[in-house]
């Protein structure tokens, strides 16, 4: 590996998709966590790199109800700690986590739990919002 991928950047914004795959398939991962949150919803799930389903949780299976739901902090804190006490046999296997349409700061905040607990190898951000967003509806007159 050359000087210039040795940077403090994570590993998915140095190399390139196809690298990504190969690194799945050397074994270098051995769990992923995927988060995912929804405009109803808060979604988190373990999965091994086949795709088979370890653990899932979502906001509801953790007693929220309504805009509780997807208030995020909260609804990932309670989801995390669930996390926690069942994922023992994650500890010290090295992690990739994905996040879908997450604001940044909620990530930063969540990796720093999670590092605090499992070892993080790779970090992918699947935000599907874009930067503008769409024009907004006509406003209806009266």
């Amino acid at each position: 590996m050359s000087q210039m991928h040795e940077s403090k950047m994570p590993l998915s914004c140095r190399y390139d998709k196809k690298s990504l795959t190969t690194l799945y398939k050397q074994n270098l991962v051995s769990y992923i966590v995927h988060i995912n949150l929804t405009s109803t919803n808060t979604l988190v799930s373990v999965t091994d790199i086949k795709g088979n389903v370890k653990l899932f949780y979502s906001s509801g299976q953790v007693n929220l109800k309504g805009k509780q739901k997807t208030k995020q902090p909260a609804a990932l804190i309670n989801i995390l700690k669930r996390l926690f006490l069942k994922a023992k046999f994650m500890q010290n296997e090295p992690l990739a986590i994905h996040f879908k349409n997450t604001r940044s700061h909620y990530e930063a905040f969540i990796v720093k739990m999670l590092k605090t607990k499992f070892f993080i190898k790779t970090i992918r951000s699947y935000n599907m919002q874009p930067h503008n967003g769409c024009r907004p509806k006509k406003i209806k007159r009266f």
